[in-house]
Order: structure tokens, then sequence, then C-alpha cells
């Protein structure tokens, strides 16, 4: 079972990347608009989903959340995995700006 989830959560990782790849190519106007909506709407998602994580986690450090988490997997998401989240997220938006900027849709 949990092989299962790690290939699909990391086939839609790897998604959001081919993703960011159709940023790289002109298409038609509709076809622009829709990615960079997108792609902004996915970024802002993400660095929030990353945010409310991270303000959990702190929460839970500081003693006034009561998690379930070892110490080790509280620092390891702390300062790894949920930075990552939302450096991923600033980066799907500058992604999108610099999208229309190219475009001036």
């Amino acid at each position: 079972m949990f092989y299962n989830i790690g290939l699909v959560t990391g086939f839609v990782k790897l998604c959001g990347g081919v993703f960011l790849l159709l940023l790289l190519r002109r298409w038609s106007n509709i076809i622009n608009r829709i990615l960079y909506f997108s792609a902004l709407i996915a970024g802002i998602f993400l660095s929030l989903y990353g945010l409310a994580n991270f303000i959990t986690l702190i929460l839970s450090s500081i003693g006034l959340l009561s998690l379930q988490i070892d110490n080790y997997a509280l620092r390891w998401r702390l300062f790894f995995w949920e930075p990552f989240w939302i450096i991923g997220g600033v980066f799907f938006i500058l992604s999108a700006i610099e999208f229309k900027k190219r475009l001036r849709l």
C-alpha cells in the first residue's frame, strides 16, 4: 500500500515538472492563458500548503500543538521538506510571471 502511494505521489510530482516545461513554448492564446493561470494557482497552493505545514510544525515544536511525530522527523520536515514546498511554489509563481511577461498576456 505504502509503495503504491509513493509511486502515485512521485508521478504527480513528475507531472508538475513536465507542466513547467510546457511554459517554455508558445501556444495559442487560450492555451497560454490556461497555462499561466494554472501555474499561478498551483504555485499559490504549493506555497500555502508548505506554509500551513510549517506553521503546524512550529506550533508542535514549541508545545502549543500535540502531534505524534518524533523529533528527528519534526526537524527533517521543518528544515527541509516544508521549505521545499514553499520554495517550489515560489518557483511556480515566478515561472508563471516570466511566462506572462515573455508572451505579453
